[in-house]
């Protein structure tokens, strides 16, 4: 008998689509994984012959009734700002984030409103929110804008990551989802400083974790907010809050708060946050507070920090010219005074980006009652650094 040629070749390709069928999905994920990471590293444009320019304004004219933190900032289609910052009162139940619009044209920013609450955060996300903390904006390449922030039923340990959206220049945000980032019931996860992009579509955010101890790591989260895989950045347990400047496609320094106070801790990526090296000290003093770096055009890092190894009432701009390997520090903003209680000053929670007119833009808290925006240019920088 005579056996057909296309019985012939089905029953030759048959195993070969079985192992196809069993192998092929681990191949798949397996090359995925191992793809190259690159950051997608955009530089502003600034004219070189410009004048120089630095301007101090407050977000609001009057002291606000709650004690204000941790504001973020980010750059709209069109060049106006968005600014979200926290604000809670003593004895007060619930906790808001606030956020407010930068018109570049008139040079002022409007009123402030609410973007969320705790007891709304909580409603949206069916579980138990007694405080928010440290949200992070980002803009996307379309324009659409993505919230990050902290949630927390009790200590910081048991903190979890959420995600709001909007697509109208934050007028209106989607309702809040609960971003998946630890094994241990999804707890102990914080943010603080600026996301990062990749040329795939997907977002560096860098996250810390406090249970337990405390250590800093990477969230690689795809463009609709799942979380694709997480890089532990530091082993130790003194190093959190990181600050990610991306120096070209692949390499890029992390800038850390201390837990320990003592030094800005340092660290490097050459292959876009896969792997990192050892932590290092910076040289510049950090006294358990928040620090922020931002690239600017010309390849120079700021760094936005408190310059001092105790408090809070110092704030002060840095520059390095070689990657984040030696810092001059050149201005101070604030140089604290004690208040009519005898309390010192307080100025952090810096946050800074770079505008894509090449404007750099500092927010900080100003003694947890205003939230302080200074902006300048690159060549008020080259005029101070001369």
């Amino acid at each position: 008998m005579t056996i057909p040629a296309t019985r012939k070749v089905s029953r030759t390709l048959l195993p070969v689509l079985v192992l196809a069928g069993v192998f092929l999905p681990a191949l798949v994920a397996a090359w995925r994984a191992e793809a190259p990471w690159r950051f997608d590293v955009a530089a502003p444009t600034t004219a070189a012959d410009a004048l120089p320019v630095y301007v101090e304004r407050f977000v609001a004219a009057g002291p606000s009734p709650r004690s204000l933190h941790t504001p973020t900032l980010s750059e709209l289609a069109g060049g106006d700002l968005l600014a979200v910052w926290k604000a809670a009162r003593a004895g007060d139940r619930e906790v808001a984030l606030l956020a407010a619009r930068y018109d570049r044209r008139a040079g002022a920013w409007r009123p402030e409103r609410p973007v969320t609450t705790s007891h709304r955060t909580q409603k949206e996300l069916g579980r138990v929110v007694t405080t928010l903390t440290n949200p992070v904006l980002l803009t996307h390449r379309d324009g659409a804008l993505s919230l990050f922030y902290v949630t927390a039923w009790w200590k910081w340990s048991t903190s979890s990551l959420a995600l709001k959206t909007s697509r109208d220049h934050g007028q209106t945000w989607t309702p809040a989802r609960r971003l998946v980032t630890s094994p241990v019931a999804n707890l102990g996860t914080l943010l603080k400083a600026a996301p990062v992009l990749y040329t795939d579509g997907s977002v560096g955010v860098p996250a810390y974790h406090e249970m337990g101890g405390v250590f800093p790591h990477l969230l690689r989260v795809s463009e609709r907010g799942d979380v694709l895989e997480r890089v532990r950045i530091h082993q130790g347990q003194v190093a959190l809050q990181p600050s990610i400047v991306p120096l070209d496609d692949h390499e890029a320094v992390v800038l850390m708060r201390n837990y320990l106070k003592g030094a800005v801790l340092t660290a490097r990526t050459h292959d876009a946050g896969r792997h990192w090296d050892e932590v290092d000290g910076s040289g510049l003093p950090n006294p358990n507070a928040p620090v922020m770096g931002v690239r600017l055009s010309d390849g120079s890092i700021l760094l936005v920090f408190n310059n001092s190894p105790n408090s809070r009432e110092s704030l002060s701009l840095a520059l390095s010219r070689d990657g984040g390997w030696r810092w001059a520090v050149f201005h101070r903003f604030e140089e604290g005074v004690r208040d009519d209680q005898g309390h010192l000053a307080n100025f952090g929670y810096p946050y800074a980006i770079q505008a894509s007119d090449g404007m750099v833009h500092v927010l900080y808290v100003w003694q947890l009652t205003h939230v302080k925006h200074v902006s300048f240019n690159e060549a008020w920088i080259r005029e101070r650094t001369r």
